[in-house]
Order: C-alpha cells, then sequence, then structure tokens
C-alpha cells in the first residue's frame, strides 16, 4: 500500500494551505477611517482553523494514534 503524506494532509483549498484568509469584514468594506489597517490582518482559515490542511479519514486515524501512542508514552 503505497500513500504519502498529501494523501493523509491534504493542502486546504480555500486558503491554499497558509490557514490564513482574508478578513472578511475588509471583504464587505465594513469600518471607518483608521481601522482599515488593523481589519486587512489575515484571520484563520474557517475551513481548516488555521491549520492549512484538512485530515482525511486516515489522516484523522493516524493523529489519534499518535495522540494515544504519545499518552500511553509509548514515543516522545
Amino acid at each position: 500500500m503505497d500513500f504519502s503524506v498529501d494523501d493523509l494532509l491534504p493542502f486546504c483549498s480555500k486558503c491554499e494551505g497558509t490557514g490564513k484568509i482574508e478578513n472578511p469584514v475588509l471583504r464587505q468594506n465594513q469600518g471607518g477611517y483608521g481601522t482599515r489597517t488593523t481589519w486587512a490582518t489575515p484571520v484563520d482559515c474557517d475551513e481548516c482553523q488555521g491549520r492549512g490542511v484538512i485530515p482525511t479519514k486516515t489522516g484523522e486515524a493516524l493523529i489519534k494514534f499518535f495522540d494515544r501512542a504519545k499518552s500511553k508514552r509509548l514515543i516522545s
């Protein structure tokens, strides 16, 4: 069985793997003079929660495996 990391943790298509998106407030052109710079700061992508990847079911299973192994001190 051959697979790669990209098969387990593909990049998020919404943020293209950066984990950040344009602030929605800026997209709606709201706000007054002087506050636009603060609102221009990118925010965490809501699709991947700022991680930049969306684990597949197999990827989730591996993450849970390593979390459990770490909690049982099987790995450091």
